[in-house]
Protein backbone atom coordinates (compact mmCIF):
# COMPACT_ATOMS: atom_id res chain seq x y z
CA UNK A 1 0.00 0.00 0.00
CA UNK A 2 1.47 3.45 -0.62
CA UNK A 3 2.69 5.67 2.45
CA UNK A 4 0.41 3.98 5.19
CA UNK A 5 -0.30 5.70 8.12
CA UNK A 6 0.55 3.79 10.60
CA UNK A 7 0.48 4.93 14.15
CA UNK A 8 0.98 1.75 16.04
CA UNK A 9 0.11 -1.78 15.04
CA UNK A 10 0.28 -4.39 17.41
CA UNK A 11 -0.88 -7.40 15.63
CA UNK A 12 1.91 -9.70 13.92
CA UNK A 13 2.62 -8.26 10.01
CA UNK A 14 3.91 -10.19 7.26
CA UNK A 15 5.48 -7.92 4.44
CA UNK A 16 6.75 -9.54 1.06
CA UNK A 17 8.94 -7.31 -0.83
CA UNK A 18 10.27 -7.76 -4.57
CA UNK A 19 14.23 -6.96 -4.52
CA UNK A 20 13.18 -5.74 -8.24
CA UNK A 21 10.00 -4.07 -6.84
CA UNK A 22 11.17 -0.72 -8.72
CA UNK A 23 11.73 1.38 -5.68
CA UNK A 24 15.12 0.99 -2.63
CA UNK A 25 14.17 -1.36 0.12
CA UNK A 26 15.05 1.51 2.28
CA UNK A 27 11.60 3.13 1.55
CA UNK A 28 9.75 0.39 2.99
CA UNK A 29 11.15 1.34 6.51
CA UNK A 30 9.37 4.86 6.31
CA UNK A 31 6.27 2.74 5.51
CA UNK A 32 6.77 0.16 8.66
CA UNK A 33 7.53 1.96 11.63
CA UNK A 34 4.79 2.16 13.81
CA UNK A 35 4.60 -1.97 13.25
CA UNK A 36 5.59 -3.56 16.80
CA UNK A 37 5.41 -7.33 15.06
CA UNK A 38 6.61 -7.23 11.58
CA UNK A 39 8.39 -10.05 9.56
CA UNK A 40 9.90 -8.70 6.34
CA UNK A 41 11.18 -11.03 3.76
CA UNK A 42 12.97 -9.96 0.28
CA UNK A 43 12.33 -12.37 -2.18
CA UNK A 44 15.09 -12.29 -5.33
CA UNK A 45 14.21 -11.50 -8.10
CA UNK A 46 10.70 -10.72 -7.69
CA UNK A 47 8.43 -7.33 -8.98
CA UNK A 48 5.64 -5.55 -7.80
CA UNK A 49 3.57 -7.60 -10.57
CA UNK A 50 4.61 -10.90 -10.49
CA UNK A 51 1.86 -11.13 -8.16
CA UNK A 52 -0.84 -9.96 -10.86
CA UNK A 53 -1.42 -12.53 -14.16
CA UNK A 54 -2.78 -9.40 -15.93
CA UNK A 55 -0.65 -6.33 -15.60
CA UNK A 56 -0.66 -3.86 -17.93
CA UNK A 57 1.99 -3.29 -20.31
CA UNK A 58 1.45 0.53 -18.89
CA UNK A 59 2.16 -0.73 -15.44
CA UNK A 60 5.16 -2.90 -16.06
CA UNK A 61 6.40 0.31 -18.44
CA UNK A 62 5.99 2.26 -14.76
CA UNK A 63 7.37 -0.60 -12.39
CA UNK A 64 10.84 0.21 -14.65
CA UNK A 65 12.11 -2.93 -13.30
CA UNK A 66 11.63 -6.86 -14.48
CA UNK A 67 12.24 -9.75 -13.11
CA UNK A 68 15.54 -11.72 -12.94
CA UNK A 69 13.47 -15.01 -11.75
CA UNK A 70 10.67 -16.67 -13.75
CA UNK A 71 7.30 -16.00 -11.62
CA UNK A 72 6.13 -19.72 -11.14
CA UNK A 73 9.36 -19.63 -8.86
CA UNK A 74 8.96 -16.19 -7.38
CA UNK A 75 5.81 -17.03 -6.31
CA UNK A 76 5.86 -19.93 -4.96
CA UNK A 77 8.76 -18.81 -2.63
CA UNK A 78 6.42 -15.94 -1.53
CA UNK A 79 3.67 -18.18 -0.99
CA UNK A 80 5.83 -20.47 0.99
CA UNK A 81 6.40 -17.70 3.34
CA UNK A 82 3.14 -16.76 3.68
CA UNK A 83 1.79 -20.18 4.49
CA UNK A 84 4.92 -20.53 7.17
CA UNK A 85 3.89 -17.26 8.73
CA UNK A 86 0.49 -18.18 8.90
CA UNK A 87 1.55 -21.58 10.84
CA UNK A 88 3.45 -19.55 13.04
CA UNK A 89 0.91 -17.20 13.52
CA UNK A 90 -1.97 -19.64 14.76
CA UNK A 91 0.35 -21.01 17.15
CA UNK A 92 1.29 -18.26 19.24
Amino acid sequence: AEKLDVEERDERTLLLVGDEDGEPLSEFEDRTAGFTDLTMHVIEGMTHYDWTDDATEKELEKQGTTATRPQSETRAEALGLLADFLDYSKGG
